[in-house]
């Protein structure tokens, strides 16, 4: 598998990396993009509908990052023209909106095959509360045994 990468804060990058020098270099040249972007003004809808266009005919979109990165109406679009064949999110926009049932995206997914929508747990696991949980009880100790 090919890596391509872009990052305009980062420059030092493993040598089988290949780096672009702008997000639409990458989105043109990759079969997969998968965002991993931290949510701010530059961010926000980064992914939108100029981005998507330029993403090759059958490429595959994860994200995995912030919802609000994604101009969601835009995914659907291209996911309607096949230009994107298909969609991973476990991150959408307005996460906290307590009349989320009723999106666009989760009704498209409803009744798609072409984009699955998993719930961000991020590190809520069994094995992280455990792992979180026995490293607290180690540090208390430590600390009542002094």
């Amino acid at each position: 598998m090919s890596v391509f990468a872009y990052d305009p804060y980062v420059s030092n990058f493993d040598e089988w990396v290949t780096v672009c020098t702008s997000l639409e270099q990458l989105v043109s040249e990759v079969d997969i993009v998968l965002p991993s972007v931290h949510l701010n003004d530059e961010t926000r809808l980064m992914m939108n509908n100029d981005i998507f266009s330029l993403m090759k005919n059958g490429s595959y979109f994860i994200n995995t990052s912030r919802g609000d990165i994604v101009d969601e109406n835009a995914l659907i679009d291209h996911l309607e023209s096949g230009r994107i064949k298909s969609a991973a999110l476990d991150v959408m926009s307005n996460e906290l909106e307590k009349l989320k049932m009723n999106k666009r995206v989760l009704e498209y997914a409803r009744s798609n095959d072409n984009l699955i929508i998993t719930p961000h747990i991020a590190g809520l696991t069994l094995e992280s509360e455990t792992i979180a949980q026995k490293a607290a009880y180690q540090a208390v100790k430590s600390i009542i045994k002094k």
